[in-house]
């Protein structure tokens, strides 16, 4: 189980919603802390593929999640250019309308609001666009940050507005470099060394999803994500018993967090 034991850790290995993990890395660094606290760029659904509704659900963790919608997310990926004169999907031209349709995007609208209100009572939901957010009114420490919105460039954009003006324990953060562009690698080598000058750690490289959780090229590993923490935060013990800095290695989180690999 996990390299520093975690109470009911069999149960919330179970009831983990992450893609890949991320929210039992959270429990891990902060070693089952209570009541805490997470600021979520991108976050999705409330539920499915949620990296914070466990610590909300099993740790009483309160936060501020930041989401633009499903088809602004997914239109902003594919037509960067045009962002952000749009604020809704009758407002694109038909042929991206259909481009997106074709993608496999569904128009029928939802409720991110009342999907949040409903699941998530703890968290401050903002439907938003994460870049024009005013954070000067947040909490200017949370226990966790996870930074995941499209294009790549958008996240390391949010690492520049946010670090400077606040504090996090740990920070989870996609590059998505299986994509193997340039502005993935590019996002990737200045999202470290921005990091790494505020005096955060890389305690997992190149984080992988695990099989079937996502779609990469011609079936090679899908290395996305980076995972950090803050040694003011985060004892040291617990740095040594999970840093994993191995490039170009398939770490799905059984590896990182387990002492058993993951047939566990």
């Amino acid at each position: 189980m996990f390299k520093i034991p975690i109470d009911n850790e069999k149960n919330l290995i179970k009831q983990s919603k992450s893609q890949a993990g991320q929210d039992l890395f959270v429990v891990a660094m902060l070693q089952g802390k209570k009541n805490g606290t997470f600021l979520e760029i991108g976050g999705g659904d409330p539920v499915c593929n949620n990296n914070t509704w466990l610590l909300e659900r099993f740790f009483n963790f309160t936060g501020d999640t930041i989401e633009i919608g499903h088809f602004l997310r997914f239109y902003k990926a594919v037509r960067a250019d045009s962002w952000p004169t749009v604020t809704s999907f009758e407002d694109l031209p038909n042929w991206i309308q259909q481009e997106l349709k074709d993608r496999g995007y569904n128009p029928v609208p939802l409720d991110l609001v009342g999907l949040w209100a409903d699941d998530r009572p703890n968290t401050n939901f903002h439907l938003c666009d994460a870049l024009n957010f005013d954070y000067d009114n947040l909490n200017s420490h949370y226990d966790y940050l996870q930074i995941d919105i499209d294009p790549p460039m958008a996240n390391l954009s949010m690492l520049e507005k946010l670090i400077p003006t606040h504090e996090f324990s740990v920070i989870t953060f996609e590059h998505d470099l299986w994509r193997m562009t340039d502005e993935v690698r590019f996002v990737q080598k200045q999202s470290r060394e921005f990091l790494g000058s505020h005096n955060y750690t890389l305690l997992v490289d190149d984080v992988t999803i695990q099989p079937g959780r996502g779609i990469g090229i011609n079936d090679s590993p899908i290395f996305f994500e980076d995972w950090y923490v803050n040694k003011k935060f985060i004892n040291q013990d617990v740095i040594d018993a999970y840093k994993f800095i191995a490039p170009n290695v398939i770490k799905y989180y059984p590896d990182i967090l387990c002492n058993l690999g993951p047939q566990d």
